[in-house]
């Protein structure tokens, strides 16, 4: 009951928020497929770990998606999808593709992630012959760590001796490599621009009159389901991001927004989940497949 009683999810959340630590981003996992009756069902995006290797830098230069499992509905479940499987060791199947290019690569592994509940991309790059590397933000790294560095015209490992933080505010600049998103900075291969090949950029829309100054500009400025507070609280917003909206509606003012500060991900929908089922059961607001409040089949 002790253990029950304590929140371990927010407050290890508050205390990886302290060091700076993503969730998204372990520094381990499991190699199982399984674990009692529950499928691991964990995919794999290796970038230049595909078959094909590029002799002037001495790396593969294929992007390779692989998934190895024993779950019999999950494969029933990729196939339907259109994903072809074939068999694996010790009655396992699997889905093993190589692509050139970054973006189908990630296309297909993000599908495969959400043919089953729970399950997420693995990223890895593989710059040496001795191992791969994780994809991990700036803020992990930490002294003896080792990371993909240029010497000359070869990618080695490099142990970080140091690590110094400075605060800064200002443009971050995100490079968009075509076809496979890294770099070398400072002597440091990076990644960048993981999911830019979706076209996900607002200097899409704030450069659009630089880059074609003879398109016409059409503005959807006027809001017909929002509340007059909404669409005030998100003019405010977005005139501190630089990104000014001007919206408009015609709408009543309605309920004052409420702000939420949640520990991460899973307690904001957690609330959202609790209010609209709170919501639903006082008649203010239908339950999927119901009539609006107040009428009647």
């Amino acid at each position: 009951m002790f253990f029950r009683s304590v929140d371990t999810r927010s407050n290890a959340a508050r205390l990886m928020a302290d060091f700076h630590l993503s969730f998204q981003h372990p520094h381990h996992r499991t190699r199982a497929t399984t674990l009692g009756k529950a499928p691991r069902f964990q995919v794999h995006l290796y970038l230049f770990g595909g078959k094909s290797f590029s002799w002037s830098t001495n790396i593969p230069r294929y992007h390779r998606v692989w998934v190895n499992s024993r779950h019999g509905a999950t494969e029933r479940r990729v196939n339907a999808d259109g994903i072809p499987t074939r068999m694996g060791a010790k009655g396992t199947w699997r889905v093993d593709r190589h692509f050139r290019d970054l973006g189908p690569a990630i296309e297909l592994a993000e599908r495969l992630a959400g043919l089953t509940d729970g399950s997420d991309v693995a990223y890895w790059a593989s710059f040496t012959e001795s191992g791969k590397f994780a994809f991990q933000p700036a803020s992990h790294l930490h002294p003896s760590m080792l990371v993909p560095g240029l010497q000359g015209q070869r990618i080695v490992e490099d142990e970080i001796v140091a690590v110094e933080r400075e605060p800064y505010a200002g443009i971050v600049y995100d490079l968009n490599i075509e076809h496979l998103h890294n770099y070398v900075a400072n002597g440091v291969v990076v990644h960048n621009s993981i999911y830019s090949w979706r076209g996900v950029d607002v200097r899409g829309l704030l450069d659009f009159r630089a880059r074609h100054p003879s398109g016409q500009e059409v503005t959807l400025d006027h809001s017909h389901r929002a509340t007059r507070h909404l669409v005030q609280l998100a003019n405010v917003l977005s005139d501190l991001l630089a990104y000014r909206s001007g919206l408009v509606t015609d709408n009543p003012a309605g309920p004052a927004a409420r702000l939420l500060q949640a520990d991460d991900e899973h307690a904001e929908a957690d609330f959202i989940a609790n209010q609209i089922g709170s919501l639903v059961e006082r008649g203010l607001l239908a339950h999927p497949g119901l009539p609006p409040p107040g009428l009647q089949p």
